[in-house]
C-alpha cells in the first residue's frame, strides 16, 4: 500500500465516524409515519393512538388556561398538529433513540408564553406535559424528548430524557394517566405502560376516520 493512502486512511476513517455516524449506529432507524414515510423535520403531525383506542393530542380545554397536554377519550376530538424539531441540525430526518427533538404544536394559548412541550414538576402525582415557560410557578425539568421504537407493536414511545438524571443519560417513557372526563393527562413516569403512538402526516388525513383541523 502506497505511504500517500495509509496517511489518508485515519482521516477518511474519522470523518465517517464523525459526519455520517448513523449507518454504524446499531438499531437506529428513520422514524416513518402511519404510511410508512420518513418523518421530516419540515411537515407537520398528528400524533394517535398506536392500538385506535381514543382521540389524539389537544390541550386541556377545561382549565383556564390550558397549559396541560392531553390525549382525548373521543375519537372526534380535534387534534393539534405539531412539529419535531430536532435540537442539532443534523438533516430533515429523524431516528429512533438517536435525534434529540423539541416537540411543538402548531399554535398556542394566549396565556402561554410558548407551544412547545415542557416536563411539568408539581400539582399533579407525576411530572407531566405542558407547555410553556415556567407554568403557574411549578418547576420545569430541563431536557429534551426522543423517540423510540416498540418491538412488539407497530408504533413507537416518546421519552423524555433529563439533563440530570441518575444514572446518567436516563430517559424515561411519557404514559397516560386519567386526568377528567374529558380525557388522559400525558406524564412522564416509568410506573405506567408507555403510550404507544403512530405518527399521520396533517396533509394526508383524508379517509384516515378522524376529525381533526
Amino acid at each position: 500500500m502506497k505511504p500517500t493512502l495509509l496517511a489518508t486512511l485515519p482521516f477518511l476513517l474519522f470523518a465517517l465516524t464523525t459526519y455520517f455516524p448513523l449507518p454504524f449506529t446499531q438499531g437506529v432507524e428513520q422514524v416513518k409515519d402511519k404510511n410508512g414515510s420518513p418523518i421530516l423535520v419540515s411537515k407537520k403531525y398528528f400524533i394517535w393512538p398506536a392500538d385506535g383506542s381514543g382521540g389524539g393530542l389537544r390541550l386541556n380545554e377545561t382549565e383556564q388556561c390550558p397549559l396541560v397536554v392531553q390525549q382525548a377519550f373521543s375519537e372526534d376530538v380535534k387534534s393539534l398538529p405539531l412539529k419535531f424539531i430536532p435540537t442539532e441540525n443534523i438533516n430533515d430526518f429523524i431516528f429512533t433513540g438517536y435525534t434529540s427533538l423539541d416537540i411543538v404544536f402548531e399554535k398556542k394559548t394566549k396565556c402561554a408564553e410558548s407551544s412547545k412541550w415542557v416536563v411539568v414538576k408539581g400539582g399533579f402525582m407525576e411530572p407531566w406535559i405542558g407547555i410553556g415557560g415556567g407554568v403557574n410557578g411549578k418547576s420545569v425539568i430541563d431536557g429534551l424528548f426522543k423517540i423510540e421504537t416498540i418491538r412488539s407493536f407497530r408504533g413507537y414511545k416518546l421519552v423524555f430524557c433529563p439533563t440530570i438524571s441518575d444514572p446518567t443519560g436516563q430517559c424515561n417513557n411519557i404514559g397516560r394517566f386519567f386526568d377528567n372526563e374529558n380525557g388522559l393527562r400525558l406524564i412522564m413516569s416509568e410506573n405506567f405502560k408507555p403510550f404507544e403512538v403512530v405518527f399521520v402526516d396533517v396533509e394526508d388525513t383524508a379517509g384516515f376516520g378522524r376529525s381533526v383541523v
